[in-house]
């Protein structure tokens, strides 16, 4: 089974998207077809940017001529909602100076209106998602590197204080205390090995385990559990 690329198309010319639609619903059927698309369609930019809140998109074909927003500065706000989602852009025959603009912006191709068939708009789409891909694996792999030098840093930052903290305590926990004094004692011991386990973690975080808790937002879990 071909996997899925769900596709957002924003155009207020009914007509063109039309033909896109079927164009690229012509082109999954092809048997050498290498992705499966579904398109979803708006005719307003505040309509697209609602649409990426409430579905997953592999890509969007924007229009950057609409009744509600124009330029390439609609690239910024599409990236705000959706910093991974692939972006081509559609263009008149007069506006490629408006295109090189919009690639600069962060669009991954341009696509000439009425000179594009199905095969042209899902080799861009499929090219423009794997392109996305491939740089968001090199930011990440930037990111790692970045991960790696800060956990050195706090490493030594904190391995310090925190094994004279806790030396402190052991030999402070060999005197006569009272068992009040001797459970708050125990408590800031448990506490600072815990976190000597998160750096410990973290100066081992070569491929954190991410997960989403914000629409585009990724953490790492670094808990420490018993």
């Amino acid at each position: 089974m071909k996997p899925v690329a769900r596709i957002l198309l924003i155009e207020d010319n009914r007509g063109d998207a039309r033909l896109i639609v079927e164009a690229l619903a012509e082109a999954s059927r092809e048997p050498a077809a290498e992705l499966q698309f579904e398109s979803d369609c708006v005719e307003r930019f505040e309509l697209g940017l609602e649409a990426l809140d409430s579905k997953d998109y592999s890509a969007v074909l924007l229009d950057l001529s609409l009744p509600d927003a124009h330029g390439v500065e609609m690239l910024s706000r599409i990236h705000k909602r959706s910093s991974s989602i692939s972006v081509v852009v559609l263009t008149g025959l007069n506006d490629q100076a408006v295109a090189t603009d919009a690639l600069r912006a962060g669009a991954q191709d341009y696509l000439i209106k009425g000179q594009a068939d199905g095969h042209l708009i899902a080799r861009a789409l499929r090219y423009a998602i794997e392109r996305k891909r491939s740089e968001d694996a090199l930011a990440r792999l930037g990111w790692l590197a970045g991960v790696g030098e800060t956990a050195l840093a706090l490493q030594h930052e904190i391995n310090n204080p925190l094994g004279a903290l806790l030396m402190n305590a052991e030999l402070l926990a060999e005197t006569l205390l009272s068992e009040e004094h001797a459970e708050l004692l125990n408590g800031i011991v448990t506490s600072a090995r815990r976190i000597g386990e998160v750096v410990k973690r973290v100066s081992q975080l070569e491929d954190p385990r991410a997960v989403e808790y914000i629409k585009g937002k990724r953490m790492v879990d670094l808990s420490v559990r018993e």
